[in-house]
């Protein structure tokens, strides 16, 4: 089992998610620890897709972006406009507009 997380410095405008921000992974007795991705705007709504694929958004401007990214190799693919990405099934993601 893997646990993943963000982190790196709050904004301190009372709004979430971190910036400059990086996507960790760790095995679930925080060892093995490894960046995966270092994002390029402030990140937040981190999640594991049901595939084994970690899911997270990003301010782009004005909006957000959700993003998915494969674990073993950092290629990272936009999928929706919107933010804090749920799985309800390995095929249906839903995002917060």
């Amino acid at each position: 089992m893997s646990v993943a997380f963000v982190t790196g410095h709050e904004w301190t405008d009372n709004a979430y998610g971190f910036d400059p921000a990086e996507i960790w992974i760790m095995d679930a007795d925080g060892t093995n620890r490894r960046k995966v991705l270092t994002p390029s705007a402030r990140a937040m709504g981190l999640t594991w897709s049901p595939s084994g694929s970690l899911t997270f958004s990003e301010l782009d401007s004005d909006a957000s972006s959700t993003y998915i990214v494969d674990v073993a190799s950092g290629q990272l693919m936009r999928v929706a406009t919107g933010s804090q990405p749920v799985w309800l099934t390995a095929d249906t993601l839903i995002v917060q507009m």
